[in-house]
């Protein structure tokens, strides 16, 4: 049974849930050089 492990679940939802959202709300050009300022990329 998952029961040892249930307390894991739901912080790593959240985790995931709030690092997607700030992924969507910040601006893509304001990043410190991420991969859309990397110049070898596409």
């Amino acid at each position: 049974m998952g029961l040892p492990t249930a307390w894991l679940l739901y912080p790593g939802l959240v985790l995931m849930v709030a690092v997607s959202i700030w992924d969507l709300v910040s601006p893509p050009g304001k990043g410190h050089g991420g991969a859309n300022r990397d110049p070898s990329c596409c």
